[in-house]
């Protein structure tokens, strides 16, 4: 009898065993089944897509509001012939959508695109003309195509003289997209997306007293609190002009601020709202100072200055943008100074990134490359950095200054998008864009 139960025992573990040994192989080839499919998932995550033509920096990656949709345009056609084209793709599996033919419309160049948040797209376009620039809306459907059909062309006459050739091309659009913003250097411009007719327009330099010393330098509109803030210099002066964007498409004037006789605010910097819409941040390319102003009072709140972000000779000054963005979930501001982009007669200027904390003023990344960067992104939770750079993809964690990724680039890369919802990052390349999914 115990040697039956004995046996009876033995025959028991015996099969427990057996199904441990089934189980752990089931469970351990369930797991590598898992690894392979991640694996493959992280793989197909980083998307090429290949765009007849060429690219420049200029022709900038935009993605509609759902991030499934991506759109470039081109600088040269395949044939070598001036870009034309408009390119719609799928951000997932990197075909090419529908393509929109400018010269169908008007023999314009497309260059900057911007898109609004219902997927409206609008593209900045060089013209046959020497004094002005162009504008195309079209709506984007949901199948990333262009409604054709609601398409909308207008132009803005850009004064220019012997020593001011420059032809702005960026436009802001209001939070609900009812309204685009635009500057000619003498002017401030709203104008109607649907219609574009020009709702309203302020005059800010006599087009005869244009010049290098004397023009709006650039323009920083907020959608959170619809205030708009230009940077205008007057003989080597520089002011800050604050307006609101009224809900009927009106400018209201808020403040003129005068900033001090020594600053120097590079052409095309961009300034950065708190987030009430009560003060303005901004930061002088030839000292690398961080200043904060009261908009009603326009009385100086505090400076900072960033160590290394200073350019001392000032007529280079006078060419180094510096853009501020301001992260409102963590109270951080994004400082990037792209650096000097390589003329020749120029020297090389490098690029600098720098993060402050607005709570305690406090410089918590702060970084200098040995080159011009071709772009930077700050992502939406306020803890990473994404910079191109000697054609790499790099991202730094903002807490330490830490390097967490040095990525080479298969082509040259020209500039540098950041869907925020997923950060998924556009970068346009010379013949491509190479979208990588972090």
């Amino acid at each position: 009898m115990k040697k039956r139960i004995s046996q009876l025992i033995t025959l028991i573990i015996s099969l427990i065993l057996i199904n441990c040994v089934i189980w752990t192989n089931t469970n351990t080839n369930s797991v590598s089944a898992s690894k392979v499919a991640n694996q493959e998932s992280i793989t197909s995550a980083n998307t090429t897509v290949s765009i007849p033509g060429e690219l420049s920096e200029k022709n900038n990656v935009v993605f509609t509001r759902d991030g499934g949709k991506g759109l470039v345009a081109t600088f040269k056609e395949q044939d070598g012939a001036t870009g034309h084209s408009v390119y719609s793709f799928n951000t997932l599996t990197g075909e090419v959508i529908d393509r929109l033919d400018t010269l169908n419309f008007s023999l314009v160049t497309p260059t900057k695109l911007t898109i609004s948040n219902n997927d409206v797209l609008f593209i900045s376009a060089l013209s046959n003309l020497p004094d002005e620039v162009d504008f195309i809306i079209v709506p984007i459907n949901a199948d990333g195509s262009f409604a054709r059909d609601r398409q909308v062309n207008l132009a803005f006459r850009v004064p220019v003289t012997e020593d001011e050739q420059i032809l702005p091309d960026e436009i802001s659009l209001s939070a609900d997209g009812s309204y685009g913003i635009y500057s000619n250097k003498t002017n401030i411009f709203v104008f109607s997306t649907t219609s574009g007719q020009i709702i309203s327009s302020k005059q800010i330099v006599l087009e005869g007293a244009l010049g290098e010393n004397n023009r709006i330098e650039s323009f920083t509109y907020d959608q959170q609190n619809s205030r708009l803030a230009l940077i205008h210099q007057q003989n080597g002066q520089y002011f800050i002009l604050v307006y609101t964007l009224a809900l009927d498409g009106q400018l209201q004037f808020e403040r003129r601020i005068r900033l001090p006789k020594r600053e120097v605010i590079g052409y095309g910097s961009k300034l950065a709202f708190d987030e009430l819409g009560t003060k303005v941040y901004l930061v002088s390319s030839n000292l690398g100072q961080l200043s904060a102003y009261d908009i009603a009072s326009a009385n100086l709140v505090f400076k900072k200055t960033i160590l290394n972000l200073a350019e001392n000779d000032k007529d280079i000054a006078k060419e180094l943008a510096i853009s501020l963005q301001l992260n409102i979930q963590t109270g951080r501001l994004f400082i990037q100074k792209p650096g000097h982009i390589q003329k020749p007669g120029h020297i090389q200027k490098p690029g600098h990134i720098a993060v402050v904390n607005l709570s305690n003023l406090s410089v918590i990344t702060n970084i200098e490359f040995n080159q011009a960067l071709t772009g930077a992104a700050f992502n939406s939770g306020g803890q990473k950095v994404y910079v191109l750079v000697d054609n790499k993809l790099e991202t730094f964690l903002v807490d330490t200054n830490e390097k967490i990724e040095s990525r080479e680039l298969t082509q040259k890369s020209l500039n540098l998008s950041l869907y925020a919802q997923s950060e998924m990052l556009g970068i346009a390349a010379s013949s491509s864009v190479q979208l990588i999914y972090q």
